[in-house]
C-alpha cells in the first residue's frame, strides 16, 4: 500500500478528537492546571491546582488532587519531623524480642 494511503488509526493521534470539541476556556483550564501538576514535585509540595470556583468538574477534579497533596505534604513533614528529632534509644533496658 502506498505511504501516503494509509490511515492513522484513532488511538495514535497526537491530538486527541474530544479536545478540540471543547471551549477554549476549558483547554486554558487544562493546559494550566497540567502546567502547575507538572511544577509538583517532592522538593515542591506546597504548591496546589488552581479552581475556578465555579464548581465544574474540572473544580471538583483539583480539589481532589489538592486534598491528596494536603495528605501527602502532612506525611512529608511528620516523617521529616520525625527523622530530624530522633529519640534516643535507651541501651541500659532489656532487648526487646
Amino acid at each position: 500500500m502506498p505511504e501516503s494511503n494509509r490511515i492513522t488509526p484513532l488511538c495514535c493521534n497526537p491530538t486527541p478528537l474530544w479536545r478540540n470539541a471543547l471551549p477554549s476556556d476549558v483547554q486554558t483550564s487544562f493546559d494550566f492546571i497540567t502546567r502547575t501538576a507538572q511544577q509538583i514535585s517532592a522538593t515542591r509540595i506546597d504548591a496546589r491546582l488552581p479552581m475556578t470556583g465555579n464548581g465544574d468538574e474540572l473544580d471538583r477534579l483539583a480539589q481532589t488532587l489538592n486534598d491528596m497533596l494536603n495528605r501527602l505534604d502532612d506525611s512529608f513533614r511528620r516523617r521529616n519531623k520525625m527523622f530530624a528529632n530522633p529519640k534516643p534509644i535507651d541501651s541500659k533496658g532489656p532487648v526487646p524480642g
